[in-house]
């Protein structure tokens, strides 16, 4: 069991006065440089700021209401809350002096008052894959998000390049592992499937053990769920805490601190603590790519030419916001990870042909403008840090041989048969309850509906029948209403197995209409991280671990369940 050592302190370091006089302002909702202003009778209502709650946008007034233009979540100005949701955002303090409004903000960083005074000893890492990430300090070691062979999101998701042999006993050898989310780039339970059942799992302690849930349904008996900003030892000089995404949903960073070297590893995780974060850190380890959503290339109330601009600005938004955080944070080496999959079945090729991602060269041209150095991730150097220095050592090893999509995707098919039936029970006992109509329509690899048969759900009233398609009623007063075109042995997959809609959607499986066009995030929120894994756990129906065992260590036998 681990124990806590202390917490890491929020701390204002720098104070800022902003003056804004009241003749400047209009009735109404004001765009105001960094801020929303908004009078009613020339008494001022409120100031928020600018900055989008779901990933840290910059939000853009437009006919009364504020867009975030990564995700075009929509603010009511009048309520402040996001549509779709329930999600408010919080006002900013003020005083009106001499016909001015006055707003006090304070620049905030975390501060670890337990940390080693000097650097001194060595801290080693290896890149594995994607976000998988091997640390060892003083004779302990931990691996970080480990998918390591197979698919990913419902064989939507396939890593890049293979992963070395080496990376297989490094997960099988290491004293703890942590898991950041329930998405299964992260929580991979194929590649977990390799590891003793008594290895301790930590993981973010979410109010819906989204994560926690998973691992013990896999079986796993040393789950520690940690409390975010709180320092837990995990040897001597070597100290984790985790920090929580920005935004609602489970997601999270996590920071180390080892033999007085300070690291943090962000992950995909928005608007990471709401930006408030350590300054002056040996490492920075962020997502960089994009591209990692359903959203919008999945979605048809957008043109192609809409998407295209969407995607476009995503990307930029993604690269001046880690540009922005590493001016401000100043960290000596900035790694981008997480971004090393690809769309690699030919039912994806529309995916593929379109879903376009920051390369990392991008970011050493963006990167000459800083004092931080770029580190390119390689599966076969070591990197350290020695009394804070940064060190290379090569690695020799094998790689795994490439993986077969189509024999995973008829794996699929065999396994898993539409069944209404089932399908019915499921919604029935789902226990959400809203103003939302959804159809759900079963379909073949290209998205043409398998037969007439469709399911309708009112979830207001729970309702749940087989309607055809011609049923279909796009505009209902006073729902929201939701279509979703599903390939059908991928729907029945999270059906049996009370899995994460986001699977679905984040893996390319579905193409979906939504009226109005705003992201319902309730109902995401519901069907992600809470009506899951009651029964049953995330599992690919082929061993995901089948061709590894074919190729690679006689112990890796002996290690499958």
């Amino acid at each position: 069991m681990i124990a806590s050592v202390g917490k890491l302190e929020r701390k204002a370091f720098k104070e800022e006065i902003i003056i804004v006089p009241l003749n400047v302002l209009k009735q109404g909702v004001n765009d105001y440089k960094e801020f929303i202003i908004k009078l009613v009778d020339h008494e001022v209502e409120y100031v928020i700021d600018k900055v989008c709650d779901h990933a840290g946008g910059r939000l853009v007034v437009k006919n009364g209401k504020a867009v975030c233009p990564m995700h075009n979540w929509t603010l009511d100005l009048d309520l402040l809350t996001y549509e779709g949701g329930n999600n408010k955002k919080k006002k900013l303090d003020f005083e009106e002096v001499d016909g001015a409004i006055r707003i006090k903000r304070f620049n905030y960083e975390l501060v670890n008052n337990c940390i080693q005074k000097e650097k001194s000893g060595i801290v080693k890492f290896q890149w594995l894959n994607h976000a998988s990430i091997y640390i060892e300090c003083n004779g302990i070691s931990i691996m970080l998000d480990p998918w390591l062979f197979g698919p990913s999101f419902l064989t939507g998701w396939w890593l890049a390049e293979p992963s070395t042999v080496n990376s297989l006993e490094l997960l099988k050898n290491c004293d703890y592992i942590f898991i950041s989310h329930n998405h299964p780039d992260h929580c991979h339970l194929e590649t977990l499937s390799i590891v003793d059942r008594d290895k301790c799992i930590i993981v973010p302690k979410f109010t819906s053990n989204s994560v926690r849930n998973f691992c013990e349904k896999a079986g796993f008996t040393n789950v520690v769920t940690a409390e975010f900003l709180t320092l837990y030892k995990l040897g001597d000089s070597f100290n984790i805490s985790i920090l929580k995404s920005g935004d609602f949903r489970d997601d999270s960073g996590v920071y180390i601190e080892a033999n007085g070297h300070e690291f943090l590893f962000s992950v995909d995780a928005n608007f990471l603590n709401s930006w408030v974060l350590p300054r002056n850190l040996d490492l920075f380890a962020s997502a960089y790519a994009s591209g990692a959503s359903g959203f919008p290339l999945c979605y048809h109330n957008y043109t192609e030419e809409e998407k295209a601009v969407i995607i476009g600005r995503t990307k930029n938004v993604v690269r001046g916001n880690l540009f922005k955080i590493c001016g401000e944070l100043q960290p000596k080496y900035f790694l981008p990870y997480a971004g090393m999959f690809k769309e690699y079945s030919e039912r994806d090729n529309y995916i593929k042909l379109n879903n376009f991602k920051n390369q990392i060269d991008d970011y050493l041209v963006d990167f000459q403008k800083l004092s931080t150095k770029v580190i390119i991730p390689d599966k076969l150097k070591e990197f350290y840090f020695e009394n804070g220095v940064l060190g290379w050592n090569l690695q020799e090893s094998d790689f795994l041989k490439s993986e077969n999509t189509e024999l995973y995707i008829n794996q699929y098919k065999e396994a898993y048969v539409w069944d209404e039936l089932e399908i019915r029970r499921y919604f029935e006992n789902c226990t959400y309850s809203e103003n939302q109509v959804l159809y759900i329509i079963p379909t073949d690899d290209d998205f043409i509906p398998c037969n007439e048969n469709v399911v309708y759900v009112n979830f207001s009233s729970s309702e749940v029948r087989i309607v055809q398609t011609d049923d279909i009623r796009m505009e209902l007063d006073s729902y929201r209403v939701m279509i979703i075109h599903v390939r059908s042995e991928i729907f029945m997959a999270v059906v049996k197995n009370m899995l994460p809609w986001e699977d679905f959607l984040i893996g390319f499986q579905c193409r979906i209409y939504r009226y109005p066009n705003v992201y319902e995030d309730s109902f995401w929120f519901h069907f992600t991280n809470e009506y899951v894994s009651k029964e049953n756990f995330r599992y690919s129906p082929l061993c995901g671990s089948c061709s590894v065992i074919n190729q690679n260590p006689v112990w890796y036998k002996s290690k499958i369940k």
